[in-house]
């Protein structure tokens, strides 16, 4: 399976009154678990970091 790059962050508004961002993965639009995994924990797709910093971030409003 080839590497997919990670370009987009879901940014939650914390109850706290911060944010919290997550990394989504390219390929199911799942949230991961945790930043620069070599695979995405939910459908197994092949992660590539190398244009993380220019990742888009989505605000999540509820």
């Amino acid at each position: 399976m080839k590497a997919k790059p990670v370009v987009e962050i879901m940014s939650f508004r914390s109850a706290f009154g911060g944010y919290s961002d997550f990394y989504v993965c390219p390929a199911c639009h799942v949230t991961l678990e945790r930043e620069f995994m070599a695979y995405c924990d939910r459908c197994g797709q092949r992660l590539d970091w190398r244009k993380y910093k220019d990742a888009k971030v989505i605000p999540v409003r509820r």
